[in-house]
């Protein structure tokens, strides 16, 4: 009766569709596409690309994407928990931008580092865009040192902080479960170590 239940309550408020709003927000050299998506729908890919996801409701989404100097063809997927592409879930979008983008060389720098944290495991190396206008797009960046790729889709907005934890648990004990962390590294933080962030 229970499971009969939600079932009903879950179908009056679920998206009957995968749509995607014809209206595009462009900001600097952002797009920001919105839709809406059945709750079988666990992500949204854009180009092939798991760019970060809102769900501002139940069935809504948005999903901020950087774009590259002219025409962004936008090629919108609705995927499952498991990755999958779902039937029907799709959609395009067409994105002009005409700016320049800066070179991230001295923009995007290695802002803070914990090698030797009082708590155990609780290192980590902070990152930080001193772009007041402009997101980076970090896919593919690496931090050799510590064996850490940055993964499709990793952006760093206008004056943002991203933060690689070794730990998440450690990381939280330590400063707090508030301070979002981006991501984990496999490798070790030690005195003397040379940390360079490689485009």
């Amino acid at each position: 009766q229970a499971q009969s239940s939600i079932a009903s309550q879950l179908a009056s408020v679920n998206a009957s569709s995968f749509s995607v709003s014809s209206t595009v927000t462009v900001k600097n050299n952002v797009a920001t596409l919105t839709g809406q998506a059945p709750v079988n729908v666990a992500a949204v890919w854009i180009n092939g690309v798991a760019y970060p996801i809102t769900w501002t409701s139940l069935t809504g989404w948005t999903v901020t994407v950087p774009l590259t100097n002219g025409v962004n063809n936008l090629n919108i997927v609705g995927v499952s928990r498991g990755g999958q592409p779902l039937a029907g879930a799709s959609g395009q979008a067409s994105v002009t931008y005409s700016g320049t983008p800066p070179s991230p060389v001295g923009h995007v720098v290695i802002n803070e580092i914990m090698f030797d944290p009082l708590t155990p495991n609780a290192g980590f190396v902070e990152l930080y865009n001193n772009l007041t206008n402009f997101t980076v797009d970090l896919s593919g960046w690496e931090l050799p040192a510590l064996g850490y790729t940055f993964p499709d889709g990793s952006i760093i907005g206008p004056t943002n902080y991203l933060v690689l934890a070794a730990n998440r648990p450690a990381f939280a004990a330590a400063y707090g479960a508030t301070k979002l962390v981006f991501d984990t590294f496999s490798g070790t933080l030690q005195p003397g170590q040379i940390l360079s962030l490689v485009q």
